[in-house]
This record gives structure tokens, sequence and C-alpha cells, in this order.
């Protein structure tokens, strides 16, 4: 059923224009809510909702018909939401200043050709993508895509880590899903020593009590690639040792 509404919307998109009716608007809106379960509490909240959804699909179909971008646009499941509603619950970075302490790091013995450019996804680098849902926390999935890639490039495995460990337990300065900094993370792993994985503490997309009293899976090994990452952060560096 999930791959026929998918199936009717990809069609409706594709044959509707710039130019289309209130009531295809409606159908497409229709077929939009039943793939991605939305429901509203009011009359007034669905017609909101519908304007909104149609002031997305009029910015898709006026992008995709230029035909001069390298990307197309597509209505997925926040179709619904203004960007500003979108920046609003998605997006949890915190500005606050870092008062962390930077060691300067001299990298030696560096030679080769540098090339152009990596795709960390053809190296198995990059975990399949996650879903932060309402929670503002992208802080904590900044920080466990990047320490799951440089584990990855270290170790040669690639194990997907826990975000909701850090929203729960990273409470020196950060703040769940109310916001954070990617700075913070890495040194709490550091600091505890690891990091769990996503399977032994999954994610929630809510804040929560830290629980420490789970069956712990903690990736010790984290701690010392944490450390390392401050090193391995230099796009020159991972470029250049990487290029195999």
């Amino acid at each position: 059923m999930n791959f026929l509404y998918i199936f009717a919307l990809t069609l409706l998109i594709s044959v509707l224009s710039p130019s289309t009716s209130s009531s295809d608007i409606s159908q497409l809106f229709e077929t939009w809510c039943k793939e991605h379960g939305k429901s509203y509490t009011s009359q007034e909240e669905r017609s909101h909702r519908l304007k909104v959804f149609e002031d997305n699909y009029d910015f898709v179909t006026k992008h995709n018909s230029k035909g001069n971008s390298s990307y197309t646009l597509a209505l997925n499941a926040f179709a619904d939401l203004t960007h500003h509603e979108f920046k609003t619950s998605r997006l949890g970075l915190s500005a606050a200043p870092l008062n962390l302490a930077h060691r300067n790091l001299e990298i030696t013995g560096v030679v080769g050709d540098i090339p152009a450019s990596i795709d960390w996804r053809n190296k198995g680098a990059v975990t399949n993508v996650k879903d932060q849902e309402s929670c503002g926390a992208c802080w904590a999935f900044s920080a466990t895509g990047a320490i799951e890639g440089i584990n990855k490039i270290v170790t040669g495995s690639l194990v997907s880590l826990s975000e909701q460990e850090l929203i729960e337990c990273d409470k020196s300065y950060n703040d769940g899903c109310g916001g954070g900094l990617m700075d913070y993370a890495f040194q709490f792993v550091i600091n505890n020593h690891g990091i769990d994985t996503e399977e032994d503490y999954p994610y929630r997309a809510r804040d929560g009590t830290c629980n420490k009293d789970r069956v712990r899976t903690l990736i010790l090994l984290f701690a010392f690639v944490a450390e390392l990452f401050q090193l391995f952060c230099s796009d020159s560096f991972l470029l250049l040792h990487m290029h195999l």
C-alpha cells in the first residue's frame, strides 16, 4: 500500500504544473497526508497546512522547471511546514561560546598528491540516513556521524552510535533536544571513555534521564578515536591518507 501511495504521489508531482488548480492541489495533499500518516486536530489547522503545502509545492515546481540546476526537489515529510517552523523544530545548534582547550597539532610526514574530493559513502564510512524527527538534536547527529566515520577510517568497522545517549547524558553544556554543540559532545565521549551503540541505546526523539542501568555495549575505542578527531579533521590530511 505504501508503494502505491509513493507511486501516486510521484505521478501527481510529475504531471502537475505551477498553475495547478485548487482541486488538484487538494488531491495531491490528500495523497501526501496518507503517505506520511498526517492528521490534524481541526479543519482550520488542516486548511492552514494545505496552504503551506501549496506554497512549498510552488517552490518545488518552479525550481524544477528551471532546468539548469544540478539537483531537483520533491515534496518530503516536511512539506506542510514553513521554513521557520522547520528550522525551529529541527535545528538545535547552540551559538554558545566555546571554552574548550584546543591543542596545537602539527602534522608531519605528509607526502603525496591530494585528490580534489572523496565520496566517503564509497569508502563505507557513512551510516544510513537517520531521522531526528522533531527533536532539535542536530548537534548530536553531527557528532555521532563524525565519530562513526573516523572510527571506520581508523578501525575498519562502521558502527551506528547513540545520539540518545548524548541527548540524555551530555548535560555539562549541551541541552538535549534544546540544542548543543558538537565540540562538547566530542569532549563528553572522551570523558566518558566511549559511547554506546545505537542498538544498545536507541533513539527516542525526546529528552529524558540518562539511563546508566542499561546493559552497556560501550565502544571503548571511541574515546581514543575522539581524541584523534581533532587531528584527522583536517581535510587535506584525510584526502591524502584515505586516497586509496
